[in-house]
């Protein structure tokens, strides 16, 4: 379907970064690796800093994703079926989501998400 799985989901918080690796590795049951890595059996979600975060211009259009203060980066595992990985995407969303995470996802499959 996709010709490219990878996944970058802009992330809305109070919470400190480690707290946030922390809680997003409790969802996915994952190994936590070096430099806020986190490897599933379905894919490598790596947290990063957002080098745009600008709090002035969130705090006067907190929509633009784009300058929110974290991200992920999503890459699928060898050989993982493609509808499962969305799949596996589209829950993780919807679990930061219930902790009050806004997060959006950008990506070729977003509308499936």
């Amino acid at each position: 379907m996709y010709n490219n799985l990878y996944c970058k989901v802009y992330l809305n918080t109070e919470l400190e970064i480690e707290e946030l690796y922390q809680y997003i590795n409790s969802r996915v049951l994952g190994e936590l690796e070096p430099i806020r890595t986190i490897k599933t059996n379905w894919g490598e979600l790596d947290l990063r800093r957002n080098s745009d975060f600008d709090f002035r211009r969130l705090r006067d259009n907190p929509e633009d994703f784009v300058f929110w203060q974290y991200y992920l980066d999503i890459e699928p595992m060898d050989g993982i079926n493609e509808l499962n990985y969305i799949g596996y995407i589209s829950k993780l969303l919807d679990e930061l989501s219930s902790l009050n995470i806004k997060s959006v996802a950008s990506c070729d499959f977003e509308q499936d998400l």
